[in-house]
């Protein structure tokens, strides 16, 4: 059996059998009806660990809840406009007043403001959501 007649029909993605399943379009270059937040393992773990010390030090697990959740869901509204509530919560929130002027947060931040589309949107927002676990910040929080 020849290499080219052995996955002929295996399913197996661009192979040409006729079982081949579909290709689908990468995610990022799909407009976005809802933003999800990606789950990096590193962020995870970091999160966990300074949740953690956050109970062990006698505080909440989380230092603060932003209602972003309930921006994201928001049906009657446009990106754009879903963009800018959630930009102006953050900056009307302790964590973003505690951060230094060139933090990473408010660069993000800067840069959302001014992002093109959504697929720009949600690689800025992905940074900004983990950065928000790594610090306890409840971007989740709203219905």
């Amino acid at each position: 059996m020849t290499n080219t007649t052995r996955n002929k029909d295996a399913g197996i993605p661009g192979n040409g059998g006729q079982f081949a399943g579909t290709q689908q379009a990468e995610a990022a270059t799909e407009p976005l009806r809802e933003y999800v937040p990606s789950k990096n393992v590193d962020v995870l773990v970091a999160a966990s660990q300074a949740a953690r010390a956050r109970v062990a030090a006698g505080k909440p697990s989380w230092g603060e809840r932003i209602p972003a959740k309930a921006i994201w869901q928001d049906e009657t509204t446009t990106w754009d406009q879903k963009r800018d509530k959630f930009v102006t919560a953050v900056k009307a929130s302790k964590w973003y007043a505690g951060q230094e002027e060139f933090s990473d947060l408010r660069d993000a931040i800067e840069e959302l403001e001014d992002a093109p589309d959504e697929v720009e949107m949600k690689y800025i927002l992905d940074g900004i959501y983990d950065q928000a676990s790594m610090d306890r910040i409840n971007l989740s929080f709203g219905r």
